[in-house]
């Protein structure tokens, strides 16, 4: 599983970093965060987008399931940087009762969340963790039904002795479920050595603006405002890309 190989993790997704550091630097200037932060990412994988806010003077903290990814992100972030392994569904109490005022997960990430009962949990425990005032950015694909087609995204990066490609074809849901399926078809290129190949699939949830805000509106936060990809404030709608601003009840 790709998640499980932090290096060529970083590699396919590291060519997005700077512009979704520099959105989140937009929306968390608009909403307010203190500009020394400190910043928690939820799942934070190889802490890709920690590494540019602490070299930004941002403190920073994070927390994901897999210890290899919070290794991975540990090595390459300052001394001060608090990583934990925690689970998204039970991460209240990760950091022993600290606070943060701004908090973020990009990508689809939330939706490895499979029922509104984990996304409750994950939601409550983000409240936990939030300082008053704070907020929580997540970013979120809104699905139109009856509408989607199969997608495909290729994703490339290379540190000079590896060229890793990914190949991510999503098929809609089957009528009547709620669950995307994601296949990945990874190639690995090294000078001097064949192909080496690697696949996997899993599902993501989906959401309706409908169905995502009405679970918003369940849980322990609220919208608080909403921006597009780029940072600007924006009105979200069913089949586009948003971040969603969550702060406390």
């Amino acid at each position: 599983m790709i998640y499980k190989d932090p290096s060529v993790y970083d590699l396919i997704y590291g060519g997005a970093t700077a512009d979704q550091f520099a959105s989140l630097c937009k929306v968390a200037a608009s909403c307010g965060a203190p500009p020394a932060g400190p910043w928690l990412e939820t799942a934070c994988g190889t802490g890709r987008l920690l590494v540019p806010a602490a070299a930004a003077g941002i403190a920073v903290a994070g927390f994901d399931l897999e210890l290899r990814m919070v290794e991975f992100a540990r090595a390459r972030l300052p001394a001060d940087a608090e990583l934990r392994v925690a689970d998204l569904t039970d991460c209240g109490g990760a950091f022993d009762g600290r606070t943060f005022p701004f908090a973020f997960t990009l990508v689809n990430t939330i939706r490895h969340l499979d029922s509104d009962d984990a996304l409750l949990a994950h939601l409550s425990g983000m409240a936990a963790l939030l300082a008053p005032g704070g907020v929580y950015v997540v970013g979120l694909s809104l699905i139109r039904p009856g509408e989607d087609e199969i997608e495909e995204d290729v994703w490339r990066g290379s540190d000079g002795e590896r060229t890793v490609t990914e190949v991510s074809t999503a098929l809609p849901p089957a009528p009547g479920t709620r669950a995307e399926t994601i296949i990945s078809h990874i190639t690995i290129e090294r000078a001097g050595a064949p192909p080496e190949h690697r696949d996997e699939s899993f599902p993501l949830r989906t959401y309706t603006q409908e169905e995502w805000e009405t679970a918003i509106e369940r849980s322990a936060l609220r919208v608080r405002a909403v921006f597009g990809i780029w940072g600007e404030r924006a009105t979200p709608f069913s089949g586009g890309y948003f971040l969603y601003a969550l702060a406390s009840r």
